[in-house]
């Protein structure tokens, strides 16, 4: 079974489809995996799917939040976990439309 966004075969075979919004997380000291592999992913994601550009069939959003001064996750201020968290519900807000109620 395929997945919505590769049933025009994706992007790299030829085909429009597009991927779903994607944010990546990582951290600047992160001793487990190293911080660069996230970012050469995301330039692959961003080269093969060149989002923003006219013509362009991929319209989601593709993007990484980089923690500075932080590691894999222990030890992290709690003030880290609330901002990441904010930072992640705000993401999913804005992909799926949700409008703020005061």
């Amino acid at each position: 079974m395929r997945r919505p966004w590769e049933a025009a075969g994706g992007p790299r075979r030829g085909g429009q489809g597009q991927y779903p919004p994607t944010m990546l997380l990582t951290a600047d000291h992160d001793d487990r995996v190293v911080p660069s592999h996230t970012l050469k992913f995301l330039a692959t994601m961003q080269h093969v799917l060149p989002a923003g550009l006219e013509g362009s069939p991929q319209t989601n959003p593709i993007i990484a939040r980089i923690e500075r001064n932080s590691g894999h996750g222990c030890g992290r201020s709690t003030q880290k976990i609330i901002d990441e968290a904010a930072d992640r519900y705000a993401f999913a807000a804005k992909v799926m439309g949700v409008s703020w109620i005061d």
